[in-house]
């Protein structure tokens, strides 16, 4: 564990009250040049962020390694306009949410490396890896700031999640 990287978040009684990485720019590009003690990034031609706040780690992993990134949205009435496929879950409030791939916006990569902040229960990347399969695109890995599942995450995916904080954030 990388307890320096903590300051990535605002704590409130042991527990995640927000992710703070943007007033830590300097720390976040450490945190996600780690990747690299953790997978072998010459097995992948690409990175995922899922929205919002994967976007902005994964542009960041898009920056220091040369690569580009799948963007996965949260899904939008105006997206059935276009080419995509898409993906139903249930978040962790136990509401139905959307995840949409749109077809013509996306880099042409076959595998990739899956970088958000935060796993809590893994249904956002369950989602994912069954929005990717529909695309052809095969998850090598995935990279978490702050892993709550803990043990759990790696019993869950056919693929190797690494984090730099694992941690419950509910008591």
């Amino acid at each position: 564990m990388h307890s320096r990287y903590s300051n990535l978040f605002v704590w409130n009684d042991q527990k995640v009250e927000d992710v703070r990485f943007w007033c830590e720019p300097k720390l976040t590009v450490e945190a996600i040049g780690l990747v690299r003690e953790h997978f072998d990034l010459s097995t992948i031609d690409g990175f995922v962020g899922i929205e919002a706040r994967g976007f902005y780690l994964a542009g960041v992993a898009s920056v220091v390694f040369e690569l580009p990134v799948v963007m996965v949205r949260k899904h939008k009435k105006f997206y059935e306009e276009m080419a995509h496929e898409r993906v139903e879950f249930k978040n962790w409030k136990a509401e139905t949410e959307s995840l949409t791939l749109i077809k013509e916006s996306q880099p042409d990569v076959r595998k990739v490396l899956v970088i958000d902040d935060i796993l809590d229960t893994g249904a956002s990347l369950a989602a994912t890896t069954e929005l990717l399969k529909k695309a052809e695109i095969e998850i090598c890995g995935a990279y978490y700031l702050l892993d709550s599942l803990g043990a759990e995450s790696g019993r869950k995916f056919q693929f190797p999640i690494e984090s730099l904080l694992t941690r419950k954030l509910f008591s």
